[in-house]
């Protein structure tokens, strides 16, 4: 394949997620709708979760888990046929289609917890944003108190789905907690928490260069390791989790570092929030330490890799299971290509 087919095909399989994503998340939020017809206090709290919710995103989290999902799935068919045979009963098994319709649940929990950490960073007492994804943000619109209870409700509804899943996945060999205890952990005090409260330093102090990749590593790149992983986790294979961290930390600092160049190169109408806001809150950066260039070839590095992590992954698949007739063939391409979209992209 060319260059510009495999940006094609990249293209239609990442808006094909997109589409899907954004379908499910407007069916979960019209069930909640209709679930409170008559209690005005809740319609109003979903009112304001929608507003976050439901502006247009890249989705690149839970995009993410998908793909990751769709790299795998070949080995994850494989354990499955492989667990219906320990069973009694096999048909009481979850099938494959139930065991995909979760993972798409588990995406958008991941979605839920990072669109509340938005809602919460663009606080006056956060970053004090009143731009998000070219439009108001939520305490603009609302109220500083209504967007403190819409980002908590889309914390907490966030892991309402995950113990939905759990209940839904109970029998078989899912290691559903695992995934509660990797998402909890990311989006917690020793994850994206840790990472805000660094970044709020990094406006009052200055910071080395190894503590802004500490940083980014907690604040960004918690949150999509943990939507990398959660097909791994929860279908147990281990095997594969540290050369996918690798292509998830690689990426999620390549994402931050080009924030940073976008933040002081682009304007507000392009980047859908405030251009230049580090620079008003006078945060260290990366290009604090590098210039745009020499930020562009750091990434670049980073995103070969993530390249590289995603090569082995399918070298580590053959090897693991080398007497499967026929073999056993995962295509990362996808992956590939969300992590050059993620070097390449302007917004």
């Amino acid at each position: 394949m060319t260059a510009s087919s495999d940006l094609t095909a990249f293209n239609e399989k990442y808006n094909e997620k997109k589409v899907l994503i954004e379908q499910e998340l407007k069916a979960l939020v019209l069930r909640w709708e209709q679930e409170n017809t008559t209690t005005p206090t809740i319609l109003r709290t979903i009112k304001i979760m929608k507003y976050s919710l439901l502006l247009a995103s890249k989705r690149i989290r839970p995009v993410l888990t998908l793909f990751c999902y769709d790299m795998l799935k070949p080995i994850i068919a494989k354990q499955l046929a492989e667990n219906a045979l320990k069973y009694e009963s096999p048909n009481t098994l979850p099938t494959a289609a139930l065991l995909e319709k979760n993972v798409l649940m588990l995406a958008l929990s991941i979605e839920f917890i990072h669109t509340y950490s938005l809602v919460h960073d663009d606080l006056p007492a956060m970053d004090n944003a009143s731009l998000r994804r070219n439009h108001p943000t939520a305490h603009i619109v609302f109220s500083e108190a209504d967007a403190i209870l819409a980002g908590d409700s889309l914390l907490t509804a966030a892991f309402k789905i995950i113990a939905d899943v759990m209940i839904e996945l109970k029998l078989g060999h899912f290691n559903t907690a695992g995934v509660l205890a990797l998402i909890s952990s990311a989006a917690g005090f020793e994850g994206m928490i840790a990472g805000q409260v660094y970044d709020l330093e990094a406006e009052t102090r200055s910071i080395s260069s190894q503590e802004i990749k500490d940083l980014h590593l907690l604040k960004t790149g918690k949150i999509i390791e943990a939507a990398l992983l959660v097909p791994a986790v929860l279908c147990n294979l281990s095997a594969f989790i540290p050369l996918l961290k690798t292509y998830a930390n690689s990426i999620g600092l390549a994402f931050q570092i080009i924030d940073d160049i976008l933040d002081t190169t682009q304007v507000s109408q392009t980047l859908g929030k405030p251009a230049k806001a580090d620079l008003t809150n006078k945060k260290t950066t990366y290009l604090t330490f590098m210039s745009v260039a020499e930020a562009y070839d750091h990434s670049a590095s980073l995103i070969a890799r993530a390249q590289k992590a995603l090569d082995d992954v399918s070298t580590l698949a053959s090897k693991t299971f080398p007497n499967t007739h026929p073999p056993i063939l995962i295509d990362p391409s996808p992956l590939k290509g969300l992590a050059r979209y993620i070097h390449e992209r302007k917004q």
